[in-house]
Order: C-alpha cells, then structure tokens, then sequence
C-alpha cells in the first residue's frame, strides 16, 4: 500500500463546508497492518483491532 494508492482511493468527506479527502476505514486497516509489519506494538495491535470491529458494525448497518 503505497500513498498514491490510497489518495486514489479516498472518500470525500464535507467538513465545516470543506470538501476533504480522507483515508478509506479499509486502506486505514491496510495502512496499519502495514506499519504493525516487524513492529510488536500493544498500541497499534490494539488499533487494529478496533478499526476492524468498526468495519464490521458498519457493515451490519
């Protein structure tokens, strides 16, 4: 997963009347497993998870 993959990807979001562009919650997931790689971080572990427990109650809605 590289940036120019992911900006492509991106899901526009109106913010304070702003359009921005932000991270797909699935490109974020593959961004972290990527970052976690050779790394044994609780923390980022723990993200993982919660970013994964978030796809799957948004995929039930």
């Amino acid at each position: 997963m590289d940036f120019q993959f992911a900006y492509q990807r991106a899901e526009t979001r109106l913010l304070d009347g702003l359009q921005i562009k932000v991270v797909s919650l699935d490109d974020l997931i593959l961004l972290k497993q990527a970052a976690v790689r050779g790394r044994d971080k609780e923390r980022d572990n723990e993200d993982l998870n919660f970013l994964n427990r978030l796809k799957e109650t948004l995929r039930k809605k």
